[in-house]
């Protein structure tokens, strides 16, 4: 089904939102061709630095990097025209997978690294190396996407400056630097480790914070790779420690360096990625399962000598299924109580919580569990305990993402008895609108609602109309009442915030509170009382109840389509006006 077409080209389906903008499946209408399509939002200031950067990557021509067509402004937006890869991220493989083979791991990076060689030649820095930006397709090809584009475009997954702080450089967090060619070196290890074992080397308590990424860099040593495969080759935790040297001078000089020594590497013969489907058992389940390994398997250690920064896990050996006299040992299993977590629809700066449960059966209680990855717009707290029952705690957080749309990801947790995953799904509105924006319509709408009750008391202060004032009081609290009720729906259809909208429902139940008053004292009136003023009073009671069954049928029609909220504003200011300028007319004509 289309999407619409913007110029020349026909949208079929979304691929996915970026936070730059949206990435569609496109037609090329002129050309007949498949494209991905990307709509990007760019501020004028930046307009110059983007469009120097687009021409850098036009001169971009690799079988490794995806190829930019071409670039235009089309009804005002600017939409960058690409080539169309069918595949999936590196990120989703890791997301489905957990881990990749030595040797399709090493293939991509590699694949990766001949890439960047090829730009770096031509002076050009990726600056945003990450798994969401290699694309791998069913044949194993590798293709980088956003590259040139990373600062402008902001594509990093947490505000700051270029590149994601996982995969950030230590450099990088000076401020007095900026990213080179050996950034984007030190990114490709991280991505290699991160690929082979599941886990990225560094670990922070708030990934958003640059600065606890710039502490661990500067404390935490990555885990040895034979913690993970015990039978990796022995060249590759040394590739991988030179890619990741503090000191870039220690580091590869260049990427074609960085690959040839993965080109050198006797890497045992292993079955590549299945793009259709996943491995049904996981290398790092699969080493989980052996019962001869020994020792300890910390999430991280020190760079300091004798400082130990986490707790160690428990030897393997050491945390067997749990058993009974009476019941046959537990399957070891972590088991979440729902694989799905829907935060429906958030405003731009809102947030919600859900819980998840999760159980780590069959295993010794103290096993940890830890939380391995989660997106940048949700917060898990704990993200990492060790129980054999725990309530996570999952916040979603649309304030932190760019644009809004739709957004799903999965939460991958890891224990000793294997890994569990939760998918996420969100939906991302506009941001509410500020009081600023609203007050001239809001305040009005207020002084029109209590402007029959403020007529009906003003003419109490005319000794000539005070005995009118006694019908007229009932029917125009009844009308006030009603018009509050309306405008409270107004607030709920127009999606304002919290604080308007409370508002809005004390002033309707204040009303109400009155109104009721207001009846229980009419329909006990001083026997004492003329009959003239009886007749008064049961002709205000029943103007009321007429007023009360017309505006009753307004607002249920009103409670049925409450989202075409300006047409009941217009409704409220007639209704009021015209109720007001009645009052008027019994006030002046019947003094």
């Amino acid at each position: 089904m289309s999407l619409g077409t913007l110029g020349k080209y026909e949208r079929i389906d979304v691929l996915g939102h970026g936070a730059s903008g949206v990435v569609y499946l496109a037609r090329d209408t002129m050309l007949n061709r498949q494209v991905a399509l990307k709509e990007v939002d760019v501020n004028a200031a930046d307009m110059g630095r983007f469009l120097e950067e687009a021409r850098v990557m036009d001169r971009l021509r690799h079988p490794n990097i995806v190829h930019v067509h071409s670039l235009d402004r089309i009804n005002g937006k600017i939409v960058i025209d690409m080539e169309y890869v069918r595949g999936n991220t590196l990120q989703y493989l890791l997301n489905t997978e957990g881990v990749l083979p030595i040797s399709t791991a090493v293939s991509i990076a590699s694949q990766t690294l001949d890439a960047l060689d090829y730009a770096h030649n031509l002076q050009i820095v990726h600056r945003d190396i990450k798994p969401a930006n290699i694309l791998v397709t069913p044949e194993g090809q590798v293709k980088l996407v956003d590259f040139g584009l990373a600062e402008i475009l902001a594509t990093n997954a947490y505000a700051g400056g270029a590149g994601t702080y996982a995969y950030m450089a230590p450099e990088d967090f000076a401020s007095e630097h900026r990213s080179d060619r050996l950034s984007d070196i030190w990114a490709v290890g991280i991505t290699l480790y991160e690929s082979l074992t599941g886990a990225r080397p560094f670990q922070v308590e708030n990934p958003r914070d640059p600065f606890s990424w710039k502490r661990a860099l500067e404390t935490q040593s990555p885990f040895q790779l034979t913690y993970y495969i015990p039978d990796a080759p022995s060249g590759l935790q040394y590739i991988l420690e030179k890619a990741l040297a503090r000191d870039k001078k220690e580091r590869y000089s260049s990427a074609r360096e960085f690959r040839q020594a993965l080109q050198d590497l006797s890497l045992p013969l292993e079955q590549g990625i299945r793009a259709a489907s996943p491995p049904s058992l996981s290398r790092k389940t699969a080493l989980m399962d052996q019962p001869d390994l020994q020792g300890l398997k910390p999430s991280y250690v020190s760079a300091e000598p004798g400082i130990v920064v986490a707790e160690v896990n428990p030897p393997l050996s050491t945390a067997p299924a749990r058993r009974s006299l009476f019941k046959r040992s537990v399957q070891p299993k972590l088991i979440a109580n729902r694989d799905s977590l829907d935060f429906g629809n958030l405003h731009k700066g809102e947030e919600k919580r859900l819980n998840v449960e999760i159980r780590h059966q069959g295993v010794d209680p103290s096993s940890r569990v830890k939380v391995e990855y989660t997106p940048n717009w949700l917060h898990v707290e704990p993200m990492e305990f060790a129980s054999s029952r725990q309530v996570l705690t999952i916040t979603a957080k649309s304030g932190v993402v760019w644009e809004t749309g739709n957004f799903e990801d999965t939460i991958r947790i890891s224990g000793f008895a294997g890994v569990c995953k939760v998918e996420a799904y969100l939906n991302v509105l506009p941001p509410r609108p500020s009081f600023g924006k609203i007050a001239a319509w809001y305040i009005t709408l207020i002084l029109l609602s209590l402007t029959p009750t403020v007529l009906a008391a003003a003419s109490s202060l005319n000794p000539a109309s005070a005995s009118s004032q006694t019908s007229l009081m009932l029917p125009a609290l009844t009308i006030s009442t009603f018009l509050m009720a309306m405008f409270l729906f107004v607030t709920l259809g127009a999606k304002l915030g919290n604080s308007e909208r409370a508002i809005a429902a004390i002033l309707m139940l204040l009303f109400t509170f009155i109104l009721g008053t207001a009846w229980s004292l009419f329909s006990h009136p001083n026997p004492n009382l003329p009959n003239r003023i009886h007749a008064m009073i049961y002709q205000g009671e029943y103007r009321a109840s007429l007023i009360g069954i017309a505006l009753g049928c307004l607002l249920l029609i009103q409670m049925l389509s409450m989202n075409r909220w300006k047409l009941w504003a217009s409704m409220l200011v007639c209704v009021s006006l015209l109720w007001s300028g009645a009052l008027l007319r019994i006030l002046i004509i019947k003094p």
